[in-house]
């Protein structure tokens, strides 16, 4: 892919990226999208979606250079604010990657669906450029390593919904469940336990949820290592566990799982001091979660509850959604059910079952919180028994 002097756009592209020259990085992606309609033989202006772009690359029209080199550069400008030039940019781009993507290796695949996660065109990927690169993952699944491979299965799942059914066929279920198979057998680094942990929760937002094995390989994996996992890695892989299935936690709830879970709880209890606002919030939600007993977990929450009645300014630091996270998770562990004669107007005084005076925060944070965080808030302040009519009357205004 050269410009009209003879240059290396995607190179250029880097290099400009690299030096910081903002100005020149835009000039370049105009160069960068006229390279593609000159080298498929378009005109400079024209208003063509990706499926039409699709079609004009056929197998007898060379990108004009490497494909790594265009990978890189997509994945570089996947993280840059691209203006006007954004919406025409992915259209070529997503066109050419579903008509090229049976020729890509296995590094550029994982480049390029790291690509797609990290932009705000991820939905792109529920399309054609999406069923392309999912079937040429298939294909290559068994030579992909455990590095390659989370990077493809986290940048395909991002073309799935959060909530809501799957609509257009993607993922492919057949193919979902080649790549599974390939992660059957994967060896993670020890060092780098976010990318099991990464991995699971990409084939749980990807539908695959029954895979006993594949949850009880990478589960395996944790305590081997769990010395060296931190609180983010940790809050992912008890967030993907709670998002797959009951069948695929069979490994984490069998024999020796109370256990396991126990480690996991005293190794996020060690983490406490270290754990950014967010992660500390997302692993306090996702442990009550997981299907380890009150008792398991216990050693946790109670470190948490001290930690946060001690820490006043780091409890300011909280988000909204942040709050509504870590007192839904302390009720929930609390197993507090709320019967109907709690609901009755009653003149004994409600005991809280947490010292740490969340209400404080939260009604500080109330207008930004979601309907959902509002939800949750609401209930758990209820069976916590703390805030009362004040914090109430602020939530439901």
């Amino acid at each position: 892919m050269w410009g009209r002097k003879g240059f290396n756009v995607s190179r250029e592209v880097l290099l400009a990226i690299r030096q910081g020259n903002e100005r020149r990085v835009e000039h370049l992606v105009e160069g960068f999208i006229a390279a593609l309609r000159q080298q498929r033989g378009a005109p400079d202006s024209c208003n063509e979606t990706a499926a039409d772009i699709q079609k004009q690359w056929g197998s007898n029209i060379s990108l004009g250079a490497s494909i790594w080199d265009f990978a890189c550069a997509v994945q570089r400008l996947s993280k840059l604010p691209l203006g006007s030039q954004q919406e025409p940019f992915w259209e070529e781009v997503s066109g050419l990657v579903a008509a090229k993507a049976h020729e890509l290796q296995p590094r550029e695949l994982a480049v390029l669906c790291n690509a797609y996660a990290a932009s705000p065109q991820s939905k792109r990927l529920s399309g054609a450029v999406g069923t392309a690169l999912l079937a040429r993952a298939s294909g290559l699944a068994g030579s992909l390593n455990a590095k390659d491979l989370t990077m493809v299965a986290h940048g395909l799942s991002r073309g799935v919904p959060d909530n809501g059914p799957v609509r257009g066929g993607f993922p492919d279920p057949g193919a979902v469940q080649q790549l599974a198979r390939a992660a059957h057998q994967v060896e993670f680094q020890n060092d780098r336990p976010d990318q099991a942990a990464l991995l699971l929760n990409s084939f749980a937002r990807m539908r695959h949820e029954r895979d006993a094995k594949l949850c009880g390989h990478i589960f395996s994996f944790a305590q081997r290592t769990l010395p060296a996992w931190d609180s983010q890695a940790l809050a992912v892989l008890c967030n993907a566990v709670t998002a797959v299935g009951r069948k695929a936690r069979i490994a984490t709830e069998s024999e020796g799982g109370e256990a396991a879970w126990q480690a996991v709880s005293l190794r996020c209890t060690e983490l406490l001091q270290s754990s950014s606002p967010q992660h500390l919030a997302s692993l306090a939600h996702a442990l009550s979660r997981v299907g380890a007993s009150q008792e398991t977990v216990e050693t946790f929450y109670e470190a948490l509850e001290k930690f946060l009645i001690s820490k006043p300014r780091l409890c300011e630091c909280f988000s909204a959604q942040d709050l509504a996270l870590l007192i839904n998770g302390l009720a929930r562990h609390k197993r507090v059910e709320l019967q109907r004669e709690d609901l009755v107007a009653s003149t004994t005084p409600v005991v809280p079952l947490t010292d740490w005076p969340f209400e404080e925060y939260l009604g500080r944070r109330v207008r930004d919180l979601t309907s959902q965080g509002l939800a949750m808030s609401l209930h758990a302040s209820v069976r916590l028994g703390r805030g009362g009519s004040s914090l109430f009357e602020a939530l439901a205004t």
